[in-house]
């Protein structure tokens, strides 16, 4: 056999190889100042930091991985941060943040699932947010009714991603940029926080088999009776807690 070729069939599974492996490498933390106009029109700096990593195809730059947002309260000399962390389920981040407000000293976070994994891991609400109040030390959710009804803007600029160089390179980003950077997104939800339903059929119901994979629940809903929809449960790897039998047909 020539020689070039058996030098070739031996060098080429490394390549491959370092292929995968450079795909796979995520970029470092990058962190970047946003200034931020609260409801009162009052301004603190927030500092933002973000880092990759999670699910993607091969070739494709690396999610969002984690994110914080942190800020002193003002008149004091506290220092608060809020955490985006990864989620093993859907892996990557859970939430792209949308606004930091803060009333009677009571901070407040209002986020959206990012993508339709998180959508179904976190409720599906409608309108699509995930509310966090920092109630000392820790942040928690709180539905929508209990955000204060003065909240309602956006502060925070919200496609971080690729507005990267953006961000390191103006930082500290005022509310004029911010706008501007945001100024593409459509959407009714991402314009300011509302109060009533959205479309969000986009977003198929999908249910989670608590080991990593999810499945559209029409996959149960076509099963003819709870017996053989609980039987698909069993063969595809659904435990009782996971399986939607029950709800869908009823307990038996």
């Amino acid at each position: 056999m020539n020689i070039k070729k058996i030098l070739w069939r031996l060098i080429m599974p490394l390549i491959i190889l370092f292929v995968i492996i450079l795909s796979c490498t995520a970029p470092g933390t990058v962190s970047w100042q946003e200034e931020v106009v609260l409801h009162d029109g009052s301004k603190i700096i927030v500092d933002r930091s973000q880092s990759y990593g999670g699910r993607r195809e091969l070739g494709q730059s690396p999610p969002i991985k984690e994110q914080t947002i942190s800020f002193t309260m003002p008149g004091t000399n506290e220092y608060i941060s809020w955490k985006n962390e990864y989620g093993e389920d859907i892996k990557r981040s859970n939430f792209t943040p949308l606004a930091l407000h803060i009333l009677n000293g009571v901070p407040y976070i209002i986020s959206k699932p990012a993508l339709c994994l998180s959508y179904n891991k976190w409720g599906r609400p409608n309108p699509p947010y995930v509310i966090f109040k920092f109630h000392n030390p820790v942040w928690q959710r709180i539905p929508l009714e209990e955000l204060p009804i003065e909240l309602d803007s956006i502060n925070l600029v919200i496609i971080t991603k690729s507005n990267e160089k953006v961000l390191l390179d103006e930082s500290p980003i005022n509310s004029v940029l911010m706008k501007e950077l945001n100024r593409g997104l459509k959407q009714p939800e991402l314009n300011s926080i509302l109060r009533k339903p959205v479309y969000t059929g986009s977003c198929l119901v999908m249910i989670h088999d608590g080991k990593g994979n999810w499945s559209s629940d029409d996959s149960f809903k076509r099963q003819p009776d709870i017996d053989a929809c609980l039987n698909y449960c069993k063969r595809e790897g659904y435990d009782a807690k996971h399986c939607p039998c029950d709800q869908i047909f009823g307990e038996k």
